[in-house]
């Protein structure tokens, strides 16, 4: 098992939903697979919003991912 140190981050419901992931065990048994997109913008995190989630995100000409 693999220690973290989260003292750095808020103490957001992603935070402790990311402790509780670290406690236990998990195997991913399907292939990793990848997704190509022309023309993208990666938009990078400006913070956290409300629900403690990070923003940004991928936009391209076929919409946003």
């Amino acid at each position: 098992m693999h220690k973290y140190n989260l003292s750095y981050i808020a103490d957001t419901p992603v935070k402790r939903q990311f402790e509780w992931h670290g406690r236990t065990s998990h195997l991913f048994e399907d292939a990793l697979g990848e997704t190509v997109l022309d023309q993208a913008y990666v938009l990078p995190s400006q913070g956290y919003d409300d629900d403690g989630l990070l923003t940004g995100g991928i936009v391209y000409r076929g919409g946003i991912c």
